[in-house]
């Protein structure tokens, strides 16, 4: 499956921190089936986990606002937080801008069935 950049870039990604799911046969597979059975079908792009945070791609903002208000979801029976931001991100002194906290990088794609 191919992912279009250029559309998902009006639709912000939303975060899941990977320590909340703590369990490290968890793949993006089962995070795709999650968010599948949570929204639908079709309305997943995919997911990517960078270091210790998942990225969840959705298609459209009507759908990534029901996700965000639920503020929850369940994973492997745990409750596990639906963040609006990268939780990673501190803000600047100033107040208004992001800096990350960690520099290290790795990037891992699945792209759902």
């Amino acid at each position: 499956m191919y992912i279009n950049m250029t559309s998902l870039s009006s639709v912000p990604p939303l975060f899941i921190k990977c320590g909340d799911i703590d369990d490290p046969s968890f793949t993006p597979y089962d995070l795709c089936s999650v968010i599948n059975r949570l929204c639908g079908t079709g309305k997943l792009e995919g997911v990517q986990r960078i270091n210790n945070l998942w990225r969840v791609y959705l298609n459209d903002k009507s759908t990534r606002l029901e996700v965000v208000l639920r503020k929850s979801i369940m994973i492997l029976s745990k409750q596990v937080t639906i963040h609006d931001q990268n939780p990673y991100l501190t803000r600047a002194e100033n107040g208004t801008n992001f800096k990350e906290s960690n520099d290290k990088i790795t990037i891992k794609t699945y792209h759902c069935p």
